[in-house]
């Protein structure tokens, strides 16, 4: 079944959470005040105060709204983990959110006949033909940002011996050598790393799928060859078929399983060795 994909912690990371907190009510503001979208400034100017100071409320309002919904991402986000469709409801539930926060103002302070429900609703109208415009921009932003950032690190880790492990959120986890690692095992939600640590075989347990790791492997020459193990070449002493006649590879260190290879990796595998 199809999994809707994980976004990169910079969505959800501090520096993104305080951009969203500044940048959406910060833009609402200045749109407001140069474009007056459906008739704002006369709406607001029936109130006790000036225009500006119930937009300036209407500021402070959105912006201790979203610094506590974003903060509370953050926290989800360093826990749980979080898919795009998951931040996509969570953005427009927070558009909700202010946008009821600014309607109970408007109907508390300007005191008119309009019943809450009909200000709500005009409130949220307003925040989402707004907000699209930061919203959007905030995530092409930091897609783009994370997107550079992933690339820079493939970089750093192609002209280099060493690989960087991250789990499933994407957290740096373990860092070693290529040439240490011997075999890779998947354990239903993990990944089991076998290495070398001054001559003794150590594990090391991380929270990912083969698939997530495969491609930076292979650029280190590691090799997969079974949906469930990834091995390291130079540490493969013979290849050959068991009692049942399937190809397994025996490696040159002890205390190693066998390490069965698929129909699916056969030929790569014997032309590799």
């Amino acid at each position: 079944m199809y999994k809707t994909r994980r976004i990169n912690d910079i969505f959800v990371s501090g520096i993104g959470s305080i951009l969203h907190a500044v940048v959406v009510p910060l833009f609402a503001f200045v749109f407001v005040i140069i474009y007056h979208p459906f008739d704002m400034r006369g709406y607001l100017e029936m109130g006790p105060f000036p225009f500006i100071a119930h937009l300036a409320i209407l500021f402070a309002i959105l912006l201790v709204t979203m610094s506590l919904t974003r903060s509370l991402l953050y926290l989800v986000g360093r826990h749980l983990g979080v898919t795009r469709l998951f931040y996509v409801v969570w953005s427009f539930c927070e558009v909700v959110v202010s946008a009821l926060f600014a309607a109970l103002y408007v109907a508390l302070m300007l005191k008119t006949e309009t019943s809450f429900f009909d200000v709500a609703r005009i409130s949220l109208g307003i925040m989402l033909c707004i907000a699209v415009y930061p919203y959007l921009f905030l995530y092409f932003g930091l897609d783009s940002y994370s997107r550079y950032k992933e690339a820079e690190t493939a970089r750093e880790e192609e002209s280099s011996s060493l690989i960087r492990f991250y789990d499933e959120y994407h957290k740096l986890k373990f860092i070693i050598a290529s040439s240490a690692i011997v075999y890779i095992k998947s354990e239903d939600n993990y990944v089991r790393i076998f290495y070398l640590d001054q001559g003794r075989m150590k594990t090391q347990i991380l929270r990912s799928s083969m698939r997530a790791l495969e491609d930076t492997l292979a650029r280190h020459g590691l090799v997969r060859c079974h949906r469930s193990f990834i091995i390291n070449p130079e540490y493969v002493s013979m290849l050959h078929k068991d009692t049942s006649g399937a190809l397994v590879l025996e490696l040159n260190r002890e205390q190693c399983e066998s390490i069965p290879v698929s129909r699916k990796y056969q030929e790569e595998i014997t032309k590799l060795l």
